[in-house]
């Protein structure tokens, strides 16, 4: 018998080829060198170019796309479902915030009222006390005439004794009630204080809580616009993957390259796998929407313009009174683009949730609310205009409209420095930052041109 050659000892010791008898394990060491040579070499003539190799590496990438693709299909309602769990919390947390800060503003209103009662109680004390004084010496006069050996009085008497008793019985009693009028207002004055710093505790705690549950929504809500914006990505470099392998596997069956997963065929060629089929659509993140503002003025085309231009013109009035809105660093600079839109005219302030938000520079409210009526998480979200002349305006969007809430009213003047309302995760916004624009006859031009960061 002829010896096997050493290189094919390993095959022969693998499990499959075990049952085999050295003849059939010949011939199928040389099928699957058979096999070798096929898929590195173009299929038939009429194939040209197109190995039966190359499709199946184009599938197997093909494959890749379409399991990353699935996968981020998945995490799309994953990310929405996250995302409607924490606006719960939020919502949940700024309702009992909102609860705390009204008792906090009526317990602030509370001290000075207890404190001018107190006053006033304790401006009454050295006059009774020197009534009750003068009745006293009074009385004892009387007293001395009565039971003791001293000359009588002026005006003596018994009904004018009993009188100045009586009187000071009288201031007595007042002194008496006085004391409880200001134990009770000390006491009240002391529970106040005791309150007002149980609420600053627990405000301070609900805020952190409120931070908390909207730094979760805006990591679920990036999730998903990074995922959604990849999806369609995907979408066009799929569809282009399908149609090279749907071309290249027309090519192999036209060239009679059987199609299934079999044994090697009859007649040497390998059977080749259908390609899989991509989606004609994927899923996307929806953006909230809601009806517009009507008040809300649109904005127009962005404008290019200097400072130079500006302070020669004099809009603007004394622009050393500007100053910046909150304090944090710019997070999207004036036309860069953020995941909602690809160009964005304007600053984004990165701050924490409940920063107060100051007005620019002096000026009337031109309005207060939000920018789509019936969503709050949609457009600018709460948003304040504030007019400053006849040319300028300033835009602060993604503002608070529960916890704390906006601080002015359309129509209102404002002062630059001044509060108008506070951070919060309305509108479009991934996480708690101020939206600040600056227009000019409605056109946005750079805030830095006027504020500095």
């Amino acid at each position: 018998m002829r010896a096997v050659p050493t290189h094919l000892v390993p095959l022969m010791r693998a499990p499959s080829l075990r049952r085999l008898s050295l003849p059939k394990a010949l011939s199928s060491i040389a099928a699957l060198l058979a096999l070798a040579l096929l898929l590195g070499r173009p299929a038939v003539a009429g194939a040209q170019t197109v190995s039966v190799g190359e499709y199946l590496r184009a599938t197997a990438a093909l494959e890749e796309l379409l399991v990353e693709s699935q996968v981020l299909e998945a995490s799309l309602p994953r990310s929405a479902t996250a995302e409607q769990a924490a606006l719960q919390q939020l919502g949940d947390a700024e309702t009992q915030l909102r609860a705390l800060i009204v008792e906090h503003r009526e317990l602030e209103a509370r001290g000075p009222e207890l404190a001018e009662q107190i006053a006033r109680t304790e401006q009454q004390r050295p006059s009774l006390e020197a009534e009750r004084a003068r009745l006293e010496r009074q009385v004892a006069a009387h007293d001395v005439w009565l039971y003791g050996d001293a000359p009588a009085p002026l005006g003596i008497g018994m009904r004018r004794y009993d009188a100045a008793r009586d009187a000071l019985a009288g201031v007595e009693d007042a002194l008496e009630s006085l004391e409880a009028e200001l134990t009770a207002a000390h006491d009240a004055q002391a529970r106040v204080v005791d309150n007002l710093g149980r609420a600053n505790t627990e405000i301070t705690s609900w805020e952190q809580r409120a931070a908390a549950a909207a730094g979760q929504v805006g990591i679920a809500r990036s999730g998903a616009l990074w995922a959604s914006a990849r999806l369609a990505s995907l979408q066009l470099e799929g569809e282009a993957q399908a149609a090279a392998v749907l071309a290249q596997f027309e090519a192999l069956r036209r060239a009679g390259i059987p199609v299934g997963v079999a044994l090697i065929a009859g007649n040497g060629s390998m059977p080749i796998p259908a390609p899989p089929v991509w989606p004609s659509s994927t899923p996307t993140y929806i953006v909230p929407s809601g009806r517009p503002a009507r008040k809300l003025p649109p904005l127009g085309s962005p404008l290019v313009i200097s400072r130079e231009r500006i302070e020669a013109t004099g809009i603007g009035g004394d622009l050393s009174r500007w100053t910046a809105p909150t304090r944090g660093p710019v997070t999207t600079p004036y036309g860069d683009s953020t995941p909602y839109q690809p160009a964005h005219h304007a600053l984004d302030i990165g701050t924490a949730l409940y920063a107060p938000v100051v007005a620019a520079a002096d000026g009337i409210v031109e309005f207060a609310g939000l920018a789509a009526t019936d969503n709050r998480l949609a457009s600018y979200g709460a948003v304040v205009l504030i007019r400053h002349d006849e040319h300028l305006t300033t835009l602060y969007a993604h503002l608070d409209d529960r916890a704390r809430g906006i601080a002015v009213n359309a129509g209102d003047p404002v002062e630059a420095g001044q509060a108008i309302g506070y951070v919060g995760l309305t509108g479009y916004t991934t996480g708690p930052h101020l939206h600040f624009e600056l227009r000019l006859d409605n056109q946005p031009i750079d805030p830095l041109l006027l504020v500095k960061p």
